[in-house]
């Protein structure tokens, strides 16, 4: 399955594993089966690895915000570190933190070209 739910070892956050080719409907359900998941009801923390997907596009985008807007409530105080390993996945990620800050002001969404300094970033206290 090109979008994988799992949770770091820890159980300090939940997983999202994006890997081409995918759809928004399967990345959707995905997150769906996430939101309920023990370790974001209890950490309200996702990392979402894109390092084996190419970048969203900007319709993509406006999907997922959408998204992100009519589950609010499930995302309140939520924290997602997307990590990608090229410059237009990087400028998609900040796409998508920029967008959600003006209709999910509650969720905090940071991108990394590391993966070490996502998960640091979302494990800080």
């Amino acid at each position: 399955m090109p979008v994988l739910v799992d949770s770091d070892v820890c159980g300090r956050f939940a997983v999202l594993t994006i890997t081409d080719p995918y759809t928004f409907d399967e990345w959707q359900m995905a997150v769906e089966e996430t939101l309920p998941s023990f370790p974001y009801v209890s950490t309200a923390a996702l990392l979402v690895d894109r390092r084996n997907a190419t970048a969203p596009t900007k319709e993509f985008v406006e999907s997922m915000v959408s998204f992100f807007d009519s589950h609010a409530r499930e995302l309140h105080h939520g924290r997602a570190a997307i990590i990608t390993n090229d410059d237009l996945g990087f400028a998609m990620g900040r796409m998508t933190q920029l967008k959600s800050e003006t209709f999910v002001p509650s969720l905090t969404i940071r991108t990394f070209r590391d993966y070490d300094a996502g998960v640091l970033w979302l494990t800080r206290e």
